[in-house]
């Protein structure tokens, strides 16, 4: 075992304000992904009435294979950009390193993508297994070559830090593709076709509106020995995002091909109500976390806001999945027509999955740290492997149901072996107690809340949403809160009190000025 460790300290200063700071920077990049989330859902009536099971499932197969496409020709550019361009403090260097960045993936995308483009049949058997309509990859093609030079705007904005524009701009373009999609699918009866070309449209407002910001840091120029250095660094990124990518969708493979289109259908829209997890929390928070993790990693009480920022990123979106879960069944039979009513049996296993996924993220401090990254492809090669394995034996048999208990699985298999190897590296002693007892309390609440039956549906998805928001009280009475947690809420309940106070004070005084004015009128 290598030497350094860290253990939760006795002195917890900073360690709340620390926390306080993480929360807020995940708050903010969150908001761009929650719009787009919000803005998603209210397409569940449209699609659910204008398209069928296997639409969806056909739309979902295409989603799959553009995200592929999009990781292997974007080179793991993503990542590497910013080891390139941070090396440079002068503006023509990083110039270059963008111009370079930018005429690479113009150039390898259009080479990589062109025999898809000439013989389409070939992406349609990988993606429909031969049963599907070939034009629809075509125009999917065109939307992921958009998609991967759209990486260059998108690292600019972030490594300049212009979050607000960031959270525009993909929103704009997500109105424009919601637009154009509800136009052809309810005017003109496009269905899948209107799906595909709302897609294509959004991406390409996207690319035009970013694309003064690329030109602005643009340059006649190309270094091929700084190429070299961003695909040394990039490429075993690829492995890591498609292993990754494996065990997050390729169930609906195995779905189309051992059980059928419809049940991808309603598998995706299940998928749709428990990945809300991932936009709420464990994206934002995988935006923050490596700054803030390497920004502790020398503080006396390192340990202890490692052990903790686990403990509430489980906390949240633990209550997360279960407000989902809680609400989900209802939601989808208010919102849905009712062929897709059984999508709602696999949404609390998803969301069980989505909470492991979540604390994947925190489980990488030692790794991280002691520069170890070499070994998260084996890792997750492991976790792709098992998943693949359990996608065998289990969906010809259980369907949908198999589907995400292999995906909970082979992330429980993932979380392990990522905790183990870097604990090995740094430990960080986490408060698996207050863990167990965050599960057994929202196991207990769901129980609780599946038990209701209420014919109306509204007046059942409020009972059950009063169920799921009792969690955080009902976790004081399983004795979760420590002293320091139990200081800083009654803290923040007097504060909040307080400024209640104040209002009430103030409206009463703006009251009594404004019948003091009637009456002299």
């Amino acid at each position: 075992m290598v030497g350094s460790s860290a253990r939760p300290s006795a002195q917890g200063g900073g360690i709340f304000e620390k926390i306080k700071e993480t929360a807020k920077e995940t708050f903010i990049y969150g908001l761009g992904g929650v719009l787009n989330k919000i803005t998603g859902f209210l397409l569940l009536p449209l699609f659910t009435r204008y398209l069928s099971k296997s639409d969806l499932g056909t739309i979902a197969l295409l989603t799959i294979a553009q995200s592929v496409l999009v990781i292997i020709f974007r080179w793991g550019l993503s990542t590497a950009f910013f080891r390139s361009y941070f090396e440079y403090n002068e503006e023509d260097k990083r110039q270059m390193v963008v111009s370079t960045t930018f005429y690479f993936l113009i150039c390898s995308s259009a080479i990589g993508l062109s025999p898809f483009f000439i013989f389409p049949e070939w992406l349609s058997y990988l993606v429909f297994n031969g049963e599907g309509d070939e034009r629809l990859l075509i125009v999917t093609l065109a939307a992921t070559f958009l998609d991967i030079i759209n990486l260059v705007p998108f690292v600019i904005m972030k490594a300049q830090t212009r979050s607000f524009r960031y959270m525009i701009t993909t929103w704009l373009s997500f109105m424009v593709q919601l637009a154009v999609t509800i136009l052809l699918i309810v005017q003109f009866q496009q269905r899948v076709w209107g799906v595909v070309i709302g897609n294509l449209v959004g991406t390409g407002v996207t690319t035009l509106l970013l694309f003064p910001l690329v030109w602005r840091h643009l340059s006649f120029r190309f270094s091929w020995s700084e190429l070299k250095l961003l695909l040394a660094y990039g490429i075993p990124f690829i492995f890591t995002q498609l292993s990754l990518r494996v065990v997050m969708v390729i169930d609906r493979f195995f779905l189309d091909r051992y059980a059928s289109r419809a049940e991808v259908g309603l598998y995706a829209l299940g998928d749709t109500f428990a990945s809300l997890i991932t936009v709420l929390i464990t994206q934002p928070f995988a935006l923050v976390w490596p700054y803030a993790k390497l920004s502790m990693m020398k503080r006396e009480n390192a340990g202890e806001f490692y052990s903790r920022i686990l403990t509430y990123l489980v906390w949240t979106s633990v209550f997360v999945a279960l407000m989902i879960v809680c609400l989900s069944e209802d939601a989808i039979k208010i919102m849905a027509a009712k062929p897709f009513w059984p999508a709602s049996r696999v949404v609390p296993v998803l969301a069980l999955f989505y909470v492991l996924a979540c604390a994947n993220k925190a489980f990488n401090v030692g790794i991280t740290i002691h520069r170890k990254s070499y070994l998260t492809p084996f890792i997750v090669g492991a976790a792709a492997a098992v998943n693949i394995g359990l996608n065998f034996l289990l969906i010809p048999r259980y369907g949908m149901m198999g589907a995400a208990w292999a995906s909970v699985f082979s992330y429980l298999v993932f979380n392990y072996l990522r905790f183990y190897i870097s604990n090995r590296f740094y430990q960080v002693r986490y408060e698996w107690g207050r863990i167990l007892k965050i599960f057994a309390c929202a196991a207990l609440l769901t129980f609780i809340a599946k038990m209701i039956s209420i014919d109306n549906h509204i007046i059942s998805a409020i009972v059950r949403g009063i169920i799921g928001l009792l969690f955080p009280f009902a976790l004081a009475l399983f004795g979760f809160y420590d002293e320091k947690e139990k200081r800083k809420l009654a803290e923040k309940c007097r504060s909040s009190l307080a400024l209640l106070s104040g209002a009430r004070k103030s409206a009463k005084e703006s009251v009594e000025k404004i019948q003091a004015v009637n009456r002299e009128l």
